[in-house]
């Protein structure tokens, strides 16, 4: 299919790329038969990938290149130069921005918009394909429509790849901290907790897990989705041998139009072996002072960080038990309708991060994460999503992991509050850690 484009529209593009001084990009989107988008992404020669699929199935976006990068503080809202039809994607940033970046993080160019040369988006059971030409303040019109002239919309299903069969255990394992080393940690914040300083502090850990061959990003990324149908499957690979790859359950914001809905989602407790266990598991947990105190903190948090950005007080939902492949969480729906001014980027910094990962009061506890932590977070729990003038979503990127060659970084964290037990949420993060599965019964990816 031959791609068609509005030249009025092109003309406008460039004129404000001269006025800008700015590279802008000239998007165009037409409809196509249904494709398997992991397997076209599979399938490109150009390694700098990224994919998303919402938690529900409904969205799944795969992007190739990146045709226009704009420094986000260069152009603030982005939607008063973008045109109507452009979707910012990858759109994610670091955990904390002013903590120095480690060399793990140094290929993920989080400050700036990226719009890759193709992307592929499924919206239910209809297929897109959308192509980004790069116009440039002195840009050659004419050059552009040849190109656009000769670039074909993919037709036909890709190949599918397979799931590789190949050892997946671990030579050695690395955790930072230690275990007496969170020990000492949690300690130092229940400290802070008694002496009122801080409410709650999540603290995470990083554990490296060293392998005698490179691993293939894709192919543990393909049995991780697998793994967690019910998550949020996040996949951005910058080298062919580096990719960073989140199966997270937690939302940060949904924005359609000026309606909002964020999670509160906290508080664990494993899942049963059987049905009745799983269900006296459950009842422990909606149960536990602990895990209650720990959930509010989170919804209050929230609901506060809503409220100066919507036009009434938010609506707080009921509070539900959300279940995964190994864990189960207290989840709470906050919706809300914004102010008209309320951009996204004023949302990320409004809600990130959240209680659910950083801790109350959050300025406190940032700063204690920073002094505590042995390692930088990078994108680990921090905002990725997509974000386009009439909508955006934004997961918050836990159960995550950075895949780099021989060696595979998984993060996980856990809440920390009064009556929190060191070696319980040890364990806790053990049960987070998304890549254990994968080798703790012989399995492979």
């Amino acid at each position: 299919m031959k791609l068609t484009h509005d030249d009025e529209r092109l003309t406008m593009t460039a004129a404000e790329a001269a006025r800008t001084r700015l590279t802008l990009p000239f998007v165009i989107s037409v409809p196509i038969s249904p494709l398997d988008i992991l397997a076209w992404l599979r399938s490109q020669s150009d390694p700098r990938t990224a994919y998303w699929r919402d938690r529900e199935g409904k969205v799944e976006i795969g992007g190739v290149g990146a045709a226009v990068r704009l420094p986000r503080r260069a152009i603030g809202d982005p939607w008063k130069r973008l045109p109507d039809d452009t979707l910012v994607f990858p759109s994610s940033t670091v955990f904390d921005s002013r903590r120095q970046r480690e060399t793990i993080w140094r290929d993920y160019a989080v400050d700036d918009v990226v719009i890759p040369e193709a992307m592929m988006i499924r919206r239910g059971n209809d297929h897109a394909c959308r192509y980004c030409f790069p116009v440039a303040p002195d840009a050659d019109l004419t050059a552009i429509r040849t190109v656009i002239s000769k670039v074909v919309a993919p037709e036909g299903q890709p190949v599918k790849p397979a799931l590789e069969s190949y050892p997946i255990r671990p030579k050695s394992t690395v955790s930072s901290p230690s275990l007496d080393g969170w020990r000492e940690r949690v300690n130092k914040v229940l400290y802070d907790i008694a002496a009122g300083r801080v409410k709650k502090v999540v603290l995470a850990r990083r554990v490296d897990y060293e392998f005698d061959h490179a691993i293939d990003p894709w192919m543990v990324f393909l049995k991780l989705r697998e793994h967690h149908p019910n998550c949020y499957a996040i996949y951005h690979q910058v080298r062919p041998e580096t990719a960073f790859l989140s199966c997270t359950p937690e939302r940060l914001y949904r924005r359609d139009g000026r309606s909002i809905e964020v999670d509160a989602l906290s508080s664990t407790v494993a899942r049963g072996g059987t049905s009745e266990e799983d269900r006296r598991l459950e009842e422990e947990l909606r149960g536990d002072e602990k895990q209650n105190r720990e959930h509010r903190f989170v919804v209050d948090g929230v609901t506060a960080r809503l409220n100066p950005v919507c036009r009434e007080r938010p609506r707080i939902g009921g509070t539900s038990v959300m279940k995964l492949a190994r864990i189960q969480h207290l989840w709470t729906p906050i919706n809300g309708t914004l102010k008209e001014a309320v951009t996204d980027d004023t949302l990320v910094e409004a809600l990130h991060p959240t209680p659910a990962v950083g801790g109350t009061p959050r300025q406190e506890a940032m700063t204690m994460i920073a002094r505590l932590e042995p390692f930088d977070r990078g994108l680990y729990a921090a905002p990725w999503g997509y974000a386009g003038r009439d909508e955006a979503e934004y997961a918050v990127a836990i159960r995550s992991a950075l895949v780099a060659d021989r060696v595979v970084s998984v993060f996980t964290g856990a809440g920390i509050v009064a009556g929190s037990d060191p070696d319980r949420e040890w364990r806790e993060l053990d049960d987070k850690d998304i890549l254990r599965p994968l080798f703790d019964k012989g399995k492979h990816p």
